[in-house]
C-alpha cells in the first residue's frame, strides 16, 4: 500500500525534580534528556483508508498492539480492524528510548498520539484546499469523515482524501 500521509512525532518529557534536601531544582530537557524519556511514533493513512501505526517500542506483555492502535482509532475515528500496528521495525523506525516499566504508554503513546493528531490536521488541510474552504470551517464528523461544518454532504473519507492527496497538484 502506498502511504499518503505519514506523520512522525518525537516526544520528550520535560521533568522538574525538586531535591528537598538542597532545595535545588533540576531540569531534564530536550538537550540533556536521558533516552528513557524520549520516543518516536508514526501514523500513516494508506490509499485504501486504513492506517498504519509505527512504534519503536516492542511489547513484552505491555499490550502495545492494542493500546497504541486504540489511541489512533479514537483520534481518526477508524475501526480497530482498519488499523495495523508495526513495532520495533528498525527499517521504518529511527529511534527509541526502549520498552521498560510503565513508560510505554506515557512516552511512546504520547508520540503516537501526537502523530495521529498531525495526520488528522493534514487530512483537514488537504480537504480544505481541495474544496476551497477555510481550515477553521473543516471538521471531523462522528463517523470519521472530514467535511465543512454544518454541511455533512461535503464530507470525504480518509480514503477519498488520500486519493486526492496522491496527486501533488491537489496539495496546498
Amino acid at each position: 500500500l502506498c502511504s499518503i500521509f505519514r506523520s512522525k512525532y518525537f516526544f520528550c518529557c520535560d521533568f522538574f525534580f525538586n531535591d528537598t534536601a538542597t532545595t535545588e531544582i533540576y531540569t531534564l530537557s530536550l538537550h540533556d534528556a536521558l533516552p528513557i524519556w524520549e520516543d518516536w511514533g508514526a501514523v500513516e493513512i494508506n490509499l485504501d483508508g486504513t492506517a498504519t501505526v509505527f512504534s519503536a517500542g516492542v511489547s513484552h506483555g505491555h499490550s502495545h498492539e492494542t493500546t497504541f492502535p486504540q489511541l489512533v482509532s479514537a483520534i481518526l475515528k477508524l475501526p480497530m480492524e482498519r488499523i495495523s500496528f508495526i513495532q520495533g521495525d528498525t527499517d521504518s523506525i529511527p529511534r527509541s528510548g526502549g520498552t521498560m516499566g510503565s513508560r510505554s504508554l506515557q512516552i511512546a503513546g504520547s508520540a503516537i498520539l501526537g502523530a495521529g493528531e498531525k495526520v488528522l490536521h493534514k487530512a483537514r488541510t488537504v480537504f480544505a484546499f481541495h474544496v476551497e474552504a477555510a481550515i477553521d470551517d473543516v471538521v471531523q464528523f462522528e463517523d470519521g469523515r472530514i467535511g465543512v461544518a454544518g454541511v455533512p454532504t461535503s464530507a470525504m473519507t480518509l480514503a477519498e482524501i488520500a486519493a486526492v492527496a496522491s496527486e501533488p497538484s491537489n496539495l496546498p
